[in-house]
């Protein structure tokens, strides 16, 4: 099932991390509005528009998300929240 939300409607990003890779996908994006919440795995087809597309948002964390990318273990980082 494939899912959208638009630039303009999100209202958080967060970047979840686990221990199963390299073998499994172990960083997946989190996109949150108030009615969805859509988990998008790394390396995703677009994923370099998207990326780019968030960091240009007001306060994106870039040393989170840098954080976020060096990370192996169970962790949540949140990169981004409207303000």
């Amino acid at each position: 099932m494939e899912e959208e939300l638009s630039f303009d409607e999100i209202d958080k990003i967060i970047i979840e991390t686990n221990d199963f890779g390299p073998w499994n996908t172990d960083v997946f994006w989190k996109i949150y509005n108030k009615d969805k919440r859509l988990k998008v795995p790394l390396g995703c087809r677009g994923e370099s528009i998207m990326l780019e597309k968030f960091q240009s948002f007001p306060d994106f964390d870039n040393e989170k998300f840098i954080e976020a990318m060096s990370s192996t273990e169970n962790n949540i980082f949140q990169v981004w929240i409207k303000k």
